[in-house]
């Protein structure tokens, strides 16, 4: 088993230097203007964390995958085993289906909502002399 964890480790490791020499290479790609100053920092903000972790979730999938992989190689077929009521719980598959069909009408609920409070605040918000708008 501790080579298992050590494998794991080794991967981690190669890919997260992977992704230290991808992001050097991509800020290295960018022309000096961009590199000053970014035209919209909130935008290039966001997209910097999720581009960190779309690569953060690829290390953690290899890195999984390698686990499965050893752990089947090691551990014997195990035989089916049939409890209970197992027939009458969802699919993992379900389960995530679910949760993130909950959170995306969840978010567009909150987007909707904070859309309206600028709308319903838009006369106190300040105008570009710094004065309220009328």
């Amino acid at each position: 088993m501790h080579a298992i964890f050590e494998r794991v480790e080794r991967i981690r490791i190669r890919n997260r230097a992977r992704t230290i020499q991808d992001q050097a290479r991509v800020y290295q790609q960018k022309p000096e203007k961009d590199k000053a100053m970014a035209s919209n920092p909130t935008q290039e903000l966001s997209e910097e964390f999720l581009s960190t972790l779309r690569k953060s979730q690829d290390t953690v999938l290899d890195a999984i995958k390698t686990w499965a992989d050893a752990v089947q190689s090691v551990v014997p077929q195990a035989p089916s085993v049939q409890l209970p009521l197992t027939d009458k719980l969802p699919k993992p598959e379900e389960v995530v289906a679910t949760a993130y069909d909950f959170a995306q009408q969840l978010l567009a609920s909150q987007r909707k909502f904070a859309e309206e409070i600028l709308k319903a605040t838009a006369p106190l918000q300040l105008g570009g002399d710094g004065t309220p708008k009328a």
